[in-house]
């Protein structure tokens, strides 16, 4: 099975919802998918709260990246994705990101990939998560990053979260696929995710994340979620005879 995207559902916490609980329910198709779940958030007092994800439907979650991000007025937000493996078909399941303390505004997105890796589903390069932060007030059109792959076939993940800017993430970039995109809290919170399937390693490869976007204090992500081994191609010598 190649890989491909199996189902995503995201949920918005808006400035007048303070909460400590927010949630999202995701159906899928596939039961050995490699679930996703990515969050971007603040919180009323500008400081950071580690999320912590659990899951009414008793899924496993793993921690890939946390990182915390200070724009230019000194604001902290942070960003993590996490991951499991129920090898179980996903129907409306709900996931449940509980914080420390009740949380201001922002995002959850929540995904299925099918067709990858169960037993290490990401790739293994140095280089990944590849991450670049942008501190200034002022607006570009460039969020950079810079990133390589060890495995051939690969699913890249790339995610913007940043705050303030002209913004708008329902476009993704050439080439890419929109898994989801939102800044309905205000433009002053925002978060996008897109997907690319690679048959080939990438080396030092430099991609604008969200090029469309128009955005000021950014963090810009790609990561690599890596094939099921039941789908690398696998080549052999010609039989010469004994």
């Amino acid at each position: 099975m190649a890989l491909a995207l199996d189902g995503h559902a995201k949920a918005v916490l808006s400035t007048t919802n303070q909460t400590t609980r927010v949630s999202a329910a995701l159906t899928t198709t596939v039961a050995a998918d490699v679930i996703c779940l990515l969050t971007w958030f603040e919180d009323e007092n500008d400081a950071p709260h580690l999320p912590q994800v659990s899951s009414i439907s008793g899924l496993t979650w793993t921690k890939r990246f946390r990182h915390e991000f200070t724009n230019s007025n000194g604001l902290t937000t942070c960003v993590e994705l996490w991951y499991a493996t129920p090898n179980a078909v996903q129907s409306g399941a709900t996931y449940t990101v509980t914080f420390t303390a009740a949380t201001w505004k922002g995002y959850i997105f929540t995904w299925g990939v099918s067709g990858a890796n169960t037993s290490a589903p990401f790739d293994t390069n140095g280089s990944l998560p590849a991450i670049t932060d942008y501190v200034n007030a002022t607006a570009t059109g460039t969020h950079n990053v810079t990133f390589s792959t060890t495995n051939a076939a690969d699913m890249l993940i790339a995610i913007q979260a940043g705050q303030g800017g002209n913004v708008s993430l329902a476009t993704p970039d050439s080439g890419w696929t929109l898994i989801d995109g939102d800044n309905t809290v205000g433009t002053s919170l925002y978060l996008g995710a897109e997907y690319q399937v690679v048959s080939s390693a990438q080396s030092s490869v430099t991609q604008n994340v969200f090029s469309n976007n128009n955005s000021a204090n950014w963090t810009a992500i790609v990561d690599a979620i890596q094939a099921s081994s039941a789908n690398t191609k696998r080549s052999f010598a010609p039989y010469t005879g004994a």
